[in-house]
């Protein structure tokens, strides 16, 4: 999480003035993770910890993992800081009263204590997969619902209050299939939501972008794609599209297309001027496939994109790989990370302040899939990486907390015949949990540079008038369990 320089400045002056170290108060404010604002240096973070995690003398960060679920399954796809320095994950579950599923929203403090969890949705499934905190103390979360709406599947976008109540609820979409899996911050006050769309467009699935004020309403929407599928729908038939607001205040698409490029499926960069108007479009990719589910933003303002890819895989087993733009949209670099003969693919990624990042993956063994953390340099070196063996499992969602700690979420699924829980871990900044953490293994990487082309590309951009339509989600409180597996002071 990145703090103004002002409100560095205020927390100064609060600590100064309480003699008697007692905690400051504090307003719920909190800064998106996909708005840039300046970064604190390593010495201001330490100075302004105690402020940061709402209480004094507070000497680093503990490391906990720990399991939270009902007797169903729980599948978290988003992950944000709150601003009393806890986490609020969503994701679906089907553990609660409505055997179909739900959206899930759990908020847990620093130490990764629950503070609520809450259910929202209708009668047929319903989804959250990204979640942002707002300035007044609450939250934006968007997904998708077959419950409400005009389609099979509409975008759903929730504000919400700071305890989970809902401030208001809509839907966007057409008579297909429309999903949103990112929102963002814009500078001024309102939201960037980006998802898929098959009811508007140029081809099969186009991106979609919508750009709402801050009740919710439409500013201006707009598809962008080619004549074939654009957004990444896979057998799981996810449209998954993900997106930032830069420094300059620009908007970043990211997601993968075969409607361009050169191979099965590339990765597909766009750079839009807040009107929408596209800046930049690139298509990146060998003769084969590569894939993206989320990226990041530098501390220097380059665009941090992991996935993974076929084309440059020596022994097509699929390597995980990540290619790092300038904000012009020119390679800085680009590696594949291999565990060979294994399929490995990153699935999250969050920046540090050091201008590298935290990358969340797994790898696929022959009996069950492990997932993979590793944290790269500015230049694309691994400075530590940490295995975590426990059943199939898999990362879906990773932020940086402001003392260098990170948290990472994700699914734990024992066996075959069990259901999911989420998982959820707080590592400190060199990867280490707890001495007692029996389920981290070591993995190397073999890293090598690549040569992909980057290609320039001509999509249609479609303006899609849409209504929203209100929703009326039922929102109940759930009693998963917490099941902490190590923690250490």
């Amino acid at each position: 999480m990145r703090m103004t320089t002002l409100w560095l400045a205020l927390s100064a002056l609060l600590w100064v003035l309480s003699a008697c170290r007692q905690p400051v108060e504090q307003a719920e404010a909190v800064v998106p993770r996909r708005t840039v604002m300046p970064i604190p240096t390593r010495s201001q973070i330490q100075t302004f910890l105690p402020v940061v995690m709402g209480y004094p003398g507070a000497e680093g960060p503990v490391a906990w993992s720990a399991l939270y679920g009902g007797e169903g399954s729980e599948e978290v796809e988003g992950l944000a800081l709150t601003a009393d320095g806890g986490l609020i994950a969503s994701g679906s579950t089907d553990s609660f009263v409505d055997p179909n599923g739900d959206a899930w929203l759990i908020r847990v403090d620093g130490d990764g204590q629950v503070r609520w969890q809450k259910t929202y949705g209708g009668p047929r499934d319903d989804w959250l997969v990204d979640v942002q905190a707002t300035p007044d103390g609450g939250f934006i979360a968007v997904g998708f619902t077959r419950s409400f709406g005009d389609g099979q599947e509409d975008v759903w976008v929730l504000k919400l209050a700071a305890d989970g109540t809902i401030r208001w609820q809509k839907t966007y979409g057409g008579p297909k299939t429309d999903q949103g899996w990112s929102v963002a911050l814009t500078p001024d006050g309102g939201y960037l939501v980006v998802g898929a769309t098959e009811s508007f467009g140029a081809g099969r699935a186009d991106y979609w972008v919508l750009k709402l004020d801050a009740n919710g309403n439409v500013v201006w929407a707009k598809a962008y794609g080619g004549p074939g599928d654009d957004g990444g729908a896979s057998a799981y038939g996810e449209y998954v599209v993900d997106a930032l607001v830069d420094a300059d205040g620009n908007y970043v698409v990211v997601s993968v297309t075969d409607s361009f490029g050169h191979g099965g499926a590339d990765y597909w960069v766009l750079k839009l001027a807040p009107d929408g108007a596209i800046l930049w479009q690139k298509a990146i990719g060998g003769e084969d496939e590569e894939g993206v589910w989320r990226f990041a933003l530098a501390s220097n303002g380059d665009y941090i994109i992991p996935g993974y890819t076929v084309s440059f895989s020596p022994d097509a087993s699929g390597d995980l790989w990540i290619v790092r733009l300038s904000p012009a949209g020119d390679v800085v670099w680009q590696k594949r990370y291999a565990v060979p003969g294994r399929w490995d693919e990153a699935l999250t990624v969050t920046a540090d302040a050091a201008g590298g990042a935290l990358v969340g993956a797994y790898v696929e063994e022959p009996d069950d899939w492990d997932w993979y953390i590793f944290r790269v340099d500015a230049a694309g070196a691994v400075q530590w990486s940490q295995r975590f063996e426990s059943g199939w499992d898999w990362p879906t969602a990773a932020v940086l907390f402001p003392d260098g700690s990170f948290a990472v979420a994700g699914v734990s699924w024992p066996n075959r015949d069990a259901p999911f829980d989420l998982w959820l871990s707080r590592l400190r900044p060199d990867g280490r949990l707890a001495a007692g953490c029996s389920f981290l293994r070591s993995v190397d990487l073999q890293v090598a540079d690549t040569q992909a082309s980057v290609m320039d590309t001509q999509a249609t951009v479609t303006d899609t008038p849409v209504t929203p339509q209100a929703s009326h989600a039922v929102v109940r409180d759930t009693d998963g369990q917490t099941s902490m597996l190590c923690r250490a002071p």
